[in-house]
């Protein structure tokens, strides 16, 4: 799980993130390289 407003797209204004949709709130979850149970373990 990561952050991507304070990862991958830290470096554009808040504007810009803004006009992309991304927000403080937004996380973004990678899937299909973990086993099911820990992605599940991880979200609770």
């Amino acid at each position: 799980m990561c952050a991507p407003a304070v990862t991958s797209h830290e470096k554009l204004s808040a504007q810009e993130r803004a006009d992309l949709v991304i927000t403080d709130s937004l996380f973004r979850l990678s899937v299909g390289i973990e086993d099911a149970e820990d992605l599940l373990s991880d979200i609770e």
